[in-house]
């Protein structure tokens, strides 16, 4: 018969309500919004960059964490067994940037 594929759930982090980068970054021409500012930040974060104006240890990064979880049920029985696997990546780094259409991801 057809397998049936599990496919993993993602928790998505949002920065809109996150701290901005206190200054326009100075190679950048354009003047950035207030929610790019907030984007700037959180790319800084993901990189471990210090951002002027905050504390080194506000944008320290320790990597990813990969949590997964697995249950069986035991034979034919009402009981089952779990198991929560968790990854620490400590050398990972970046993210996906996905703001909305016409956000200015190009400036960012």
């Amino acid at each position: 018969g057809m397998q049936r594929v599990r496919i993993a759930r993602f928790n998505l982090l949002s920065c809109k309500d996150g701290p901005r980068a206190p200054e326009q970054p100075g190679r950048l021409l354009l003047p950035l919004h207030d929610l790019q500012r907030r984007t700037v930040y959180w790319m800084a974060s993901r990189e471990g960059v210090a951002v002027p104006g905050f504390q080194p240890e506000d944008t320290d990064f320790s990597g990813f964490v990969s949590i997964q979880r697995v249950a069986r049920r035991l034979g034919f029985s009402d009981v089952s067994a779990q198991l929560r696997i968790e990854r620490l990546y400590p050398e990972a780094r970046g993210g996906l940037l996905a703001d909305s259409v016409g956000y200015g991801k190009t400036a960012s």
